[in-house]
């Protein structure tokens, strides 16, 4: 058999690519993290919030305003802390985000107890970030099912631990922190990264209360290893 013939087609009319030509094709968006100052440049505010409590309720399911709390409240925290949120993003879709803030001690504790509804988090009951220790809370941590990946987890923790060690390079220091797990997702995570169960929510349903404080023990774990310099600062500054 002398081969395959293109009938119809005269074959020294094909054109051939020259042999180093290379064939572009298109690029795949990678994962990005971006404060949410930074996040304004891609999409509008209204946008961003709407994209953001989108991927709340499809990652929570079924949750209340007086569980969650009101867009409103989040954009007054978020104006007050640019850098306490940070956003993952692919190309021009959101993939998730993290938040946390400052809390008061009084309603820390109220926290630790399984007590605070989110919806009670406004910026008066926030310390503002001027040097010294606070109490840090995690309001969300939250990633689209669709990029569930080994990719995103460790970046959303990278930007996590760079941020801390930032507010540490200005003598900014969590002594404490808190988080509702109110998925089995959420509840992993804390697990994973250090936090430990302490119990459920007074409300029932409304998830378990996790807690971490930044010792020594705390600064040994292996997962920490990759930020020398955050460990050095918080050992200087607790004097461990």
């Amino acid at each position: 058999m002398s081969g395959i013939k293109l009938i119809g087609i005269n074959e020294a009319e094909i054109q051939k690519p020259p042999e180093n030509e290379k064939i572009n094709l298109p690029k795949i968006p990678e994962l990005r993290i971006l404060n949410i100052l930074a996040a304004k440049e891609l999409f509008s505010i209204s946008e961003m919030q709407q994209k953001m409590e989108d991927l709340i309720y499809e990652s929570l399911g079924e949750i209340t305003i007086d569980h969650m709390g009101k867009i409103e409240q989040w954009n007054q925290i978020d104006e007050l802390y640019p850098d306490n949120t940070k956003i993952i993003v692919k190309g021009d879709e959101l993939c998730g985000f993290w938040t946390f803030v400052p809390l008061s001690e009084e309603y820390f504790e109220k926290a630790k107890q399984g007590r605070l509804k989110e919806a009670e988090i406004t910026h008066e009951i926030l310390d503002i970030l001027v040097g010294g220790e606070y109490k840090g809370y995690f309001l969300d941590i939250v990633i689209s099912p669709l990029h569930r990946t080994y990719e995103a987890y460790p970046l959303l923790f990278d930007a996590f631990i760079k941020q801390i060690e930032q507010y540490a390079e200005h003598g900014i220091f969590f002594d404490e922190w808190c988080a509702n797990g109110y998925t089995n997702e959420g509840k992993k995570l804390c697990k994973m990264y250090g936090l430990k169960y302490i119990c459920d929510h007074e409300q029932e349903g409304e998830g378990e209360i996790y807690y971490l404080k930044m010792d020594e023990e705390t600064l040994s774990r292996p997962i920490l290893k990759k930020y020398p310099r955050l460990i050095e600062l918080y050992k200087q500054h607790f004097n461990f």
